[in-house]
């Protein structure tokens, strides 16, 4: 009987170790992909910012608020940006 309370026990640790284990792999995992959402919400935040600027810049009729442009600004700034430079350049004349 002590024989097998003896390799219960181990096996319990043995159990909890791999557990363990398995939690620290599990966090690491979460820190990576938490970190790639982090650079990408900073680097699509900075886009939003320039693209709002280049539609309040660019616009046609510097007098009227044009919420389409202000819209796809938003919600697609790097197409927007393209778009932008494309068609009108920095909007000062130069391509």
């Amino acid at each position: 009987m002590e024989k097998s309370k003896d390799e219960d026990e181990e096996i319990e640790e043995e159990n909890e170790e791999e557990i363990e284990e398995e939690i620290v792999e599990e966090k690491v995992k979460l820190v990576e992909c938490s970190n790639g959402k982090y650079i990408f919400s900073i680097f699509h935040s900075i886009m939003i910012f320039i693209a709002v600027y280049l539609s309040f810049k660019c616009r046609e009729d510097k007098d009227k608020f044009n919420i389409i442009q202000f819209i796809i600004a938003i919600l697609c700034p790097q197409f927007y940006i393209i778009y932008i430079l494309a068609t009108k350049g920095l909007c000062d004349g130069t391509v």
